[in-house]
């Protein structure tokens, strides 16, 4: 199919069985504009009726229309399945996890603690400040 006019005439054979006055109803193009485009004049729809023919169906795959590339029909995808999640197992994993992370805070904190009182009892830091305390005098 090379011509839009011949892709729409498609959908009017497929979809409608042939019927002009079915199509122009449930798409929303006045009845003698649809048959100009898929009668003998064979006239170029305009963007509004292109919009409204791809409107009207779902099923109808715009990019076909539009470039006569792909099927006419959209192909239905499964619909994926979700895994229900209960909101108290969410809320009770949030939880945990604060707790956690408070516990976490906490042993850092301590550790900076020990780390500051022990650089005093450090041989090396002692040392360190011995030779500073020399060198100042």
């Amino acid at each position: 199919m090379s011509d839009i006019n011949e892709r729409i005439r498609k959908i009017l054979n497929t979809k409608f069985g042939g019927n002009v006055s079915e199509m122009a109803r449930q798409c929303g193009i006045p009845q003698p504009t649809l048959n100009n485009i898929v009668g003998n004049r064979m006239s170029r729809p305009s963007f509004e009726n292109i919009e409204r023919l791809i409107n009207s169906d779902e099923t109808i795959n715009a990019r076909w229309l539009i470039t006569g590339k792909g099927a006419m029909l959209k192909i239905e995808k499964e619909p994926i399945a979700v895994q229900s999640v209960d909101n108290n197992y969410l809320l009770d994993r949030y939880e945990k996890i604060i707790r956690e992370n408070e516990q976490l805070r906490m042993e850092i904190e301590q550790l900076k603690n020990n780390a500051s009182r022990d650089a005093g009892t450090n041989p090396y830091t002692t040392k360190a400040k011995r030779i500073s305390e020399v060198s100042e005098e």
